[in-house]
């Protein structure tokens, strides 16, 4: 028995869809490449077990994002292929060993009829040689999200599908990496954690999203040198971190659009105690703004009577 009026159909698409997934918050490149996923919310379950309405209704955002943990996961894809082929477009592989080589099975004989998938989570991919063929063979596939190279035996491959979810400096700039990016390999966020000389000049990361940079081995103004030239050639980068700043003296060798921060600071009296110690900036613009360029998305600093104390 319903215990509300009937609400028109239009309506219920526009709730059940405001509160279908748990909002992304802002996130290091660290963040677990499974990140990809839309997190269904708590809400958006309660929902769907309302009426036969809501259900009809929640079931395509409930089955658009897969993730497959174990054999058991893989097994119940299975039970609810019918609705996964109406729905699914992003799959999350689990890691080994909790999915074993029967829950891979499972999925390879299955991916044929999932038509409508686009993304996919694969960890440990060095060592899932054939279900990565599959992937990069399937159709619809736009996306293979990895944490690590392929193996070796994918060499000469067409590796445009397969993005590395991060890469640190020694990874990034070794030979090994190189060819990987030949193949059509891209990377999603570069972390460049230690000295990186003049690399950057010559060195060209396709399809590159983020770049998070520790401050400890690159001051501001050896970064200057290079990050604008960088920024002009990879169009695709909409995010950049500085981190590891930690160091009283980035205040004399802070970015211009921080001065009036900083000024402020000074004249309270707290220039000798402050500190920046995260720095994170985006291309997605803020509620409010309409014009393009780089915006201040979050900033952490620290105030007290010596170095480290809140």
């Amino acid at each position: 028995m319903r215990l509300y009026l009937p609400l028109p159909n239009e309506l219920l698409h526009s709730i059940t869809e405001y509160v279908a997934y748990a909002p992304n918050l802002p996130k290091s490149c660290f963040t677990s490449f499974e990140s990809l996923l839309k997190c269904a919310s708590p809400d958006l379950l309660a929902l769907s077990v309302v009426d036969w309405q809501l259900r009809r209704i929640c079931l395509p955002f409930i089955f658009a994002n897969i993730k497959i943990k174990n054999d058991e996961h893989a097994k119940e894809l299975e039970n609810n292929l019918a609705l996964c082929v109406r729905f699914t477009d992003t799959l999350v592989i689990g890691r080994l060993p909790a999915l074993t080589e029967i829950g891979e099975t499972i999925i390879s004989r299955l991916l044929p009829q999932l038509k409508r998938l686009v993304n996919v989570g694969l960890p440990k991919c060095e060592d899932r040689t054939d279900l990565l063929k599959a992937l990069l063979a399937h159709p619809t596939v736009a996306l293979v999200l990895v944490d690590r190279t392929p193996s070796m035996s994918m060499c000469n491959h067409d590796l445009s599908k397969v993005t590395l979810h991060l890469a640190t400096s020694a990874m990034a700039f070794s030979l090994t990496c190189q060819k990987y990016l030949d193949w059509g390999m891209r990377i999603k966020c570069l972390i460049l954690d230690g000295p990186v000389g003049n690399q950057l000049e010559f060195q060209k990361f396709p399809g590159l999203k983020s770049i998070e940079v520790s401050v400890q081995f690159a001051p501001i103004s050896i970064l200057s040198s290079w990050l604008s030239p960088f920024l002009s050639t990879h169009l695709t980068l909409n995010e950049l971190r500085l981190f590891n700043i930690y160091r009283p003296f980035f205040i004399h060798d802070a970015p211009p659009f921080l001065s009036p921060l900083i000024n402020d600071y000074q004249q309270q009296g707290l220039h000798s105690s402050f500190m920046i110690t995260e720095l994170r900036l985006s291309k997605s613009k803020p509620v409010g703004q309409s014009s393009q360029g780089w915006y201040v998305m979050e900033l952490c600093h620290v105030l007290g009577q010596a170095p480290g104390n809140v």
